[in-house]
């Protein structure tokens, strides 16, 4: 019996945004402890914090997301500005107008505590931050819509295996030995299959670039067969009008004009709208930019790139200046397993 391993296919991993993915940083704030009686009394001040003859505003700005106040042990904790903002002396004062005393006996007193100085963007984080002081959450659409079916996993298998073919051609044609498949996930249909063309054609055209050329030629070849098609149709529709002319109707015979705006008209006139890539090595950024423009659904990519733009050097599928993003999933490939 041999001892080699067998081939496998590796479980896709989704690329999140780095506001997804980072851990606990805490920001140090002041926070009072007073008795639930004297609660009342401070909330007016804490709304603005505002201190001093001049006025001094003091609002929690990028800590909206905390709870303003917690209760622990029969009192109740409030947060009352961050440790950089504001000093001891001066929150003193202001539960001092507010008729709370720290120095006497009920009680309540000013310290520190570190709390999360960013919102949570996933479960997981607001489970873990939330340990530290209440916050708020909202569960957002993409933590909703990047979980993977297992017939969804075995499509992508599919498509990635014949994306590895296409990059055997390149191999084979002394190209770089990348290859890319389009697919409409609807369907299961390939709308294009593309290799790496950069060393025997043009330095630009990468597998991505290629694969996203093959959609924009399948699709102005089909805007051709749709024109010949109306072509064809138009002599008889201009007879049928003619005999029609003198008549009083209500337009019914008459044939519409095709919208020459849009391509794809089921996918929203965007290139790639509702498509997915399937690309055998990372894409750099000018790829991941034409996948913008041309508004891909999901991209998988089988290895990483040094200079990869969906993962690696950078995560442009999520930049918050972008107005498209998409989902990237990678490490969709076979490995050796033992």
């Amino acid at each position: 019996m041999s001892d080699q391993g067998q081939m496998a296919w590796s479980t896709p991993e989704p690329v999140h945004s780095d506001e997804r993915t980072r851990g606990f940083d805490p920001v140090t704030v002041f926070v009072a402890t007073v008795p639930p009686r004297s609660l009342s009394a401070l909330l007016p001040w804490v709304s603005v914090l505002s201190v001093g003859d001049n006025g001094l505003e003091r609002p929690l700005g990028a800590l909206q997301h905390l709870k303003r106040v917690r209760p622990a042990n029969g009192m109740q904790q409030v947060i009352l500005a961050p440790v950089a903002e504001s000093t001891l002396s001066e929150l003193e004062l202001l539960l001092a107008r507010s008729g709370i005393d720290t120095h006497g006996d009920s009680g309540a007193t000013i310290d520190q505590v570190a709390v999360s100085r960013w919102a949570p963007a996933t479960r997981a984080q607001f489970d873990d931050w939330k340990e530290r002081w209440p916050m708020s959450f909202r569960l957002a659409a993409a933590e909703r819509s990047d979980a993977l079916s297992d017939a969804e996993v075995a499509a992508a298998q599919r498509f990635m295996q014949l994306a590895l073919d296409a990059a055997e051609d390149a191999a084979a044609a002394g190209d770089e030995p990348v290859g890319a498949v389009m697919a409409d996930p609807k369907s299961g249909v390939v709308v294009a299959r593309a290799s790496d063309l950069r060393r025997t054609h043009h330095p630009l055209m990468h597998a991505t670039m290629a694969c996203i050329e093959a959609v924009a030629s399948a699709e102005r070849a089909r805007r051709a067969r749709e024109a010949a098609s109306q072509a064809d149709e138009q002599p008889n529709a201009g007879e049928k009008r003619g005999r029609h002319d003198n008549d009083q109707d209500d337009g019914q015979d008459e044939v519409a004009e095709p919208d020459e705006g849009e391509g794809r008209a089921d996918l929203g006139g965007y290139l790639c709208s509702g498509l997915d890539l399937y690309v055998t090595r990372e894409p750099c950024a000018m790829c991941a930019m034409a996948l913008v423009h041309s508004r891909i659904r999901r991209v998988f990519y089988g290895e990483r790139s040094d200079e990869g733009a969906l993962g690696s050097a950078h995560k442009l599928h999520v930049h918050p200046s972008l107005n498209h993003h998409y989902l990237v999933f990678r490490d969709l490939r076979r490995q050796l397993q033992p």
